[in-house]
């Protein structure tokens, strides 16, 4: 009875308390995660731990690299997420052969031409690369290598190689280059246009924007999204006639939008080539940076998942008014007249007319401006900075305004780091308007 009576009375044993969450290994779990649905419910789960914003922040700041990163040319299949599901991808790299564990590198992303593949595209760089210094990444088309296809999952796969590279290596997300040859000059345009807040640079190459109703090919509508990115166009001028007129079309656009540093440079007496020589690659991509947060935003967009550039998103759309494919319906009176040039040009006004725009403008903190056309709701992510010092904002928009103290919080925070890991800007704010 003595010794129950002992055990009894003995004070239990205490559980040793759960180790503090460590921000800097559960960012990197979170940024890893292949599928963006599951990055965006793993860092709503983040989210509720008990970890300060303040040291959410200071951990992205200092995020690095997963593995350390290889060095010199090289070839490497790796999964990458086409949009819905991971897909095996064969790389092509070219990177300097001793690498110190703290450098920082530009990146430039080369797209192959139809039939061929990633192979032998680095060394087109090789020189460029050494003297930024950059590392090249070439992809393969896994898929029918028989032209691009204007699909989401060409673009997912490009967005995803240069996620897979910013994790090998100290990549500077200011200096992400998107270039490609032929085929991979028609993705350079149509990814650029379509995701402007993305790249440093552009550097196309016999390959452009299309208008094509009827097929999704319709990227000329988006071309003002590229206004501030510097741009350098090579490009044949006996190439297919339907090729140099929307490339032509395009810079057209882009001198109308304001751009300063977009260039179209044609060889007349070449076709579809090209001479690689013709820009000083080094003097322009070590000069170029991209801005994380401009204090002006434009974006034209007409799909529903293609809203976003820097600081804004465009949530709903007027769905009267914006179409990718409207209907071409024209009356023959005014149709027949029109030769191939003015048919093409009333195709693209339509087109136009059926597009989404957004035109916002940081006056000072705590004060912007919003001009749109067919946009129904909207998202603003905000910094600290961006706010006045009480926190509030004072949104001006299509004349009407709009005062809101949003909270800073953790959730916006992680939802934006997940999918961008940019330390360059990390919101913590959001507004939706209405």
């Amino acid at each position: 009875m003595a010794c129950i009576a002992l055990l009894v009375a003995s004070p239990a044993q205490e559980p040793s308390p759960a180790p503090a969450p460590d921000p800097a290994a559960l960012l990197a779990e979170l940024v890893d995660l292949p599928a963006p649905a599951a990055r965006a419910a793993k860092a709503k789960e983040l989210a509720k731990l008990p970890v300060r914003l303040e040291d959410w922040r200071s951990a992205m700041i200092a995020f690095a690299p997963r593995v350390d990163a290889r060095s010199g040319p090289s070839r490497i299949t790796v999964p990458l997420w086409n949009g819905k599901a991971e897909e095996e991808t064969e790389l092509w790299i070219w990177a300097p052969a001793a690498i110190e564990p703290s450098q920082t590198f530009a990146l430039i992303l080369q797209a192959h031409g139809t039939g061929a593949s990633g192979e032998g595209q680095p060394r087109l760089w090789a020189e460029v690369a050494r003297a930024l210094p950059a590392i090249v990444i070439a992809p393969s088309e896994s898929g029918a290598n028989d032209g691009y296809r204007y699909e989401d999952r060409e673009r997912e796969i490009a967005l995803s190689a240069i996620r897979w590279a910013r994790r090998q290596w100290r990549i500077d997300p200011d200096r992400v280059v998107l270039s490609g040859i032929s085929r991979g000059g028609h993705l350079t345009w149509d990814l650029g246009a379509r995701q402007p807040d993305r790249f440093a640079a552009l550097a196309p190459m016999i390959g452009g924007p299309r208008l094509n109703p009827g097929q999704g090919q319709n990227n000329l509508r988006y071309v003002e999204n590229l206004a501030t990115v510097p741009i350098r166009d090579l490009q044949g001028s006996r190439d297919d006639p339907r090729l140099v007129e929307n490339v032509r079309l395009a810079f057209e656009r882009l001198a109308r939008a304001g751009a300063t540093d977009a260039k179209l440079i044609e060889f007349e007496q070449l076709g579809h080539s090209f001479e690689f020589g013709a820009v000083d690659w080094v003097a322009w991509l070590g000069a170029v940076r991209r801005d994380p947060r401009p204090t002006r935003v434009v974006r034209h967009a007409a799909r529903a998942n293609e809203g976003r550039a820097f600081w804004c998103e465009i949530l709903g759309y007027d769905t009267r008014e914006v179409r990718e494919e409207p209907p071409l319906r024209f009356p023959a009176a005014e149709w027949e007249p029109l030769d191939e040039t003015a048919r093409r040009a009333k195709v693209q006004r339509l087109l136009d007319d059926h597009t989404a725009h957004l035109d916002a403008t940081l006056d000072e903190p705590g004060r912007i401006t919003l001009n749109t056309r067919h946009v129904k709701k909207l998202r603003l992510l905000l910094d600290d900075a961006m706010c006045d010092p009480k926190g509030q904002v004072l949104v001006r928009w299509n004349g009407k305004e709009y005062r809101r103290t949003p909270r800073a919080e953790s959730a916006v925070l992680l939802a934006e780091f997940a999918e961008r890991f940019d330390p360059g800007f990390l919101p913590t704010r959001s507004v939706v308007l209405p």
